[in-house]
């Protein structure tokens, strides 16, 4: 073997093992979208999926054509097809959750069965009457009542009253009240004191003043919380992600930054509270270098609560601005900061921040 075949042979070894197979996968632009158990919208619902979504997509024979089926928890789920659907490829391999074995029974041959019923010989046995016997009566014995005794009355014993002993009052002693003794009250002459003029002094009214407030921009909004020593606003208009950075800044703050558990809890019950189901873009971005996220203030990211789905897109590296979306947990998910994902407008709710 020349050392060229052998060269040749361990590039075509190392090319191969490094080759990923894209799938059939179906993904969803929408809010919330039902995962049934049957291609029925009356079954029941096994799942959801949520906006940007995507879940490997099984050919299934004879299946309605309104409906798509998809793994979910390594069974087959049912979504009803829409505008805000699309099959699309997928990058790398399906992952193991929504994997999906299919097993196609053959068809089976009915073996013919053949019945043969072959008659019994029927054999008639005569029966014999048995003899019947007379009964006697048995005879009946009178019964003899029994004599009463007749009951003699207790006589009655009378009752002799009790003398009753008349009581006799007992005299009642009159009480003579005590003279009453009058008190001449004596007459006080009060004695003038000089009088000191007291001096009065004559002091200046001031205002206090309070420090500025935490939202100056956002005044008149009731979609504003506190905490940590900066304002929380929460515009309730859609834009890219762009749009909503000029916005904020426009006004002297920045998208969120959320940089610590506490903080991501926080933004989680403030978007509770304002009934916020829709996800909201935050400042987190890797535009100046993929995989290196930094926040719009300046500040590196260093804490991520990211969703675990964000790389199954096939056009990942182009996806550099983050969306909070509150019907995943509250996790993070990276996609395109402007434009449109398959003729859908990238277009969200944001929150800006005032220090």
């Amino acid at each position: 073997m020349s050392y060229f075949t052998y060269v040749l042979g361990i590039l075509l070894v190392v090319t191969v093992s490094h080759v990923t197979c894209d799938y059939q996968c179906l993904c969803s632009y929408q809010v919330e979208l039902e995962i049934f158990a049957q291609p029925d919208p009356s079954s029941n619902v096994n799942g959801y999926m949520y906006e940007f979504d995507c879940k490997p997509s099984y050919t299934i024979p004879n299946l309605d054509p309104k409906y798509a089926a998809v793994g979910n928890n390594r069974e087959l789920g049912y979504v009803l097809l829409s505008s805000n659907t699309q099959i699309q490829k997928c990058q790398g391999n399906v992952p193991d959750i929504d994997r999906v074995v299919i097993t196609t029974a053959a068809p089976t041959t009915p073996i013919p069965t053949t019945t043969t019923t072959t008659p019994m010989p029927t054999t008639t046995t005569p029966t014999t009457s048995m003899p019947t016997t007379p009964t006697t009566p048995m005879p009946t014995t009178p019964t003899t009542p029994m004599p009463t005794t007749p009951t003699t009355p207790m006589p009655t014993t009378p009752t002799t009253p009790m003398p009753t002993t008349p009581t006799t009052p007992i005299p009642t002693t009159p009480t003579t009240p005590k003279p009453t003794t009058t008190s001449t009250p004596i007459p006080i002459t009060p004695t003038p004191k000089p009088t000191t003029p007291v001096p009065t002094t004559t002091t200046t009214a001031f205002r206090l003043t309070t420090a500025p407030s935490l939202c100056p921009a956002a005044t008149g909004s009731n979609r504003v919380s506190t905490y940590g020593g900066s304002c929380y606003e929460l515009v309730n208009s859609t834009a890219n992600w762009l749009t909503a950075r000029k916005n904020c800044h426009s006004k002297g703050g920045y998208l969120v930054s959320i940089q610590t558990p506490d903080q991501q809890n926080f933004v989680s019950s403030f978007l509770h509270n304002m009934h916020m189901r829709l996800p909201v873009w935050i400042g987190l971005n890797d535009r100046a270098h993929e995989e290196v996220f930094t926040w719009d203030n300046g500040v590196n990211a260093t804490y991520y609560h990211w969703m675990p789905s964000r790389y199954i897109q096939h056009d990942h590296d182009m996806e550099d601005c983050v969306l909070l979306v509150p019907l995943r947990r509250d996790e993070w998910d990276d996609i395109k900061c402007s434009g449109f994902i398959e003729g859908v407008p990238v277009s969200h709710p944001w929150i800006c921040q005032y220090s």
